[in-house]
């Protein structure tokens, strides 16, 4: 749940990495062409390229200084 807890949320599992995503979303379409540019190239899945973008620095909004969290993942 401690990654719920930067949004506040008061559950956890799935249904949080759901709310999660929807709150990235609108900041995950500045990297859109990107993405879908490296996904093609690298064939990956767009979407799997988000949900990592988002899963480990919430689109951007955890970087310090161009750098993610020393533990992304809680």
């Amino acid at each position: 749940m401690s990654t719920a807890r930067q949004d506040k949320l008061k559950y956890s599992g799935i249904n949080a990495s759901n709310a999660m995503a929807e709150i990235d979303l609108e900041d995950m379409k500045k990297y859109k062409s990107i993405i879908k540019e490296v996904g093609l190239e690298k064939e990956v899945d767009p979407e799997l390229i988000a949900a990592v973008i988002s899963r480990s620095c919430r689109a951007g909004k955890a970087l310090k200084g161009g750098w993610g969290p020393l533990r992304p993942l809680g």
